[in-house]
């Protein structure tokens, strides 16, 4: 069987293969050969480090069990105004974790990661980048619980962290109401 792929730098390969395997690993090593392994080696690496950092557990999605080394991640956000490019450093493996966006008003991201150190770094707001200083605001999160991160406030030109405990258990009950009993217990 005989698989025409148009490359790079306009130069057809071809490559000779009886199985979807094989075309697989030829064309691995033709993409190696091509970039250079060091090039390789460095694309391979980020994609392992963004692909798996954290997983946003969906709205009434309970159903997603963690495992042995993972905990979730709380946290409220309370805006007038659309907040972007959400950044969340987990400072055991020093990557940075873009958590995407949320529309103006109060709402509960809850975030599955693994068990480390978690640093809220800034995100975008109106026109600027919002950006704390010493790593912005931290948590640990343990294997097999929920951590509360807190509220952020974003109004125009400040924002701020607070401790908004009973409207996060509300926003939990609401939204994820087996979580907050397993976790919660009394009071969902």
């Amino acid at each position: 069987m005989s698989l025409l792929i148009y490359g790079g730098f306009n130069d057809n390969l071809i490559l000779q293969s009886s199985s979807a395997e094989g075309i697989l690993e030829s064309t691995i090593v033709q993409l190696i050969q091509r970039i250079g392994m060091k090039f390789f080696t460095i694309i391979t690496l980020c994609f392992c480090m963004f692909s798996c950092s954290s997983t946003r557990v969906k709205q009434g999605d309970s159903s997603i069990p963690l495992a042995n080394n993972e905990g979730y991640l709380a946290i409220v956000f309370d805006s007038l105004d659309k907040i972007r490019n959400i950044r969340i450093e987990n400072t055991s493996k020093f990557t940075t974790m873009p958590v995407g966006s949320r529309d103006p008003g109060i709402s509960l991201m809850l975030l599955k990661v693994e068990e480390g150190e978690y640093c809220f770094e800034g995100f975008d707001v109106y026109y600027m980048e919002v950006t704390y200083d010493d790593s912005g605001f931290c948590t640990y999160v343990d294997a097999g619980e929920m951590n509360y991160f807190g509220d952020f406030v974003v109004r125009d030109p400040v924002s701020f962290q607070r401790i908004f405990y009973s409207r996060y258990v509300a926003l939990l009950s609401q939204q994820y109401p087996e979580l907050c009993e397993e976790f919660i217990g009394r009071g969902c």
